[in-house]
């Protein structure tokens, strides 16, 4: 389900990065992503697809994800 969601965003408009990366020895996982503006990155969030995603995330996660937004450094 994940390869399909990150095969699937990629093509998206205003996609810099998408990637997913497991912690090394652990069961965390880690989603990086980058877009070119928020108008992107909230369009994405909007798809059905994504909205299916979101819905099953309780069912998949071990707990509750957290998010950050980052700010560039410069």
């Amino acid at each position: 389900m994940v390869r399909e969601n990150v095969a699937g965003t990629r093509q998206d408009k205003g996609v810099i990065t998408f990637n997913y990366h497991q912690v090394v020895g652990e069961t965390t996982w880690i989603l990086y992503e980058i877009w070119e503006s928020k108008a992107d990155s909230d369009a994405h969030q909007q798809k059905p697809d994504v909205q299916a995603f979101i819905a099953k995330a309780p069912q998949l996660l071990a707990g509750e994800p957290k998010i950050f937004q980052l700010g560039p450094l410069i």
